[in-house]
């Protein structure tokens, strides 16, 4: 029969990892101690480096605003499809109202011309918003 052998394997490793992170922290502490202006001077550029970078090559794009619909496609006499197209004929034009709408908030000062267009496109809006989709088909 074979002795069984009795190791304390987790301590042993956990000791390890001991004497090797203070192996680290003396070397750099004499590193540091050695050559302080170089490492501070390293350090320095690297944060004129990283601001740099963040404000020229990582800048983030500005969102261009409200996303703006494509042309209805031009599809022809399809019966299905007039609904689909007057939905997105709908939706084209909500489109549309949100850009005047958000032409006239940037405006720094509003005129009178300004505050009819505003009142008639948030009326359309509504308009748009709470309109029923025609449920006829034109079947011949």
């Amino acid at each position: 029969m074979s002795r069984k052998i009795h190791s304390n394997s987790q301590s042993d490793t956990v000791v390890r990892i001991q004497r090797y992170f203070h192996r680290a922290q003396t070397y750099f502490r004499k590193l540091l101690h050695r050559y302080p202006f170089p490492i501070f001077a390293g350090m320095v550029v690297c944060i004129l480096l990283s601001g740099t970078l963040a404000f020229t090559v990582m800048r983030v794009k500005e969102p261009e605003g409200i996303p703006v619909f494509p042309k209805a496609p031009a599809i022809g006499a399809d019966i299905g499809i007039s609904g689909a197209i007057q939905t997105y004929d709908a939706l084209r034009e909500v489109s549309e109202i949100q850009q005047v709408i958000q032409s006239i908030i940037e405006k720094d000062s509003l005129n009178a011309a300004d505050s009819v267009l505003l009142i008639s496109a948030l009326k359309r809006f509504d308009e748009l918003q709470y309109a029923k989709p025609s449920t006829q088909n034109n079947k011949p």
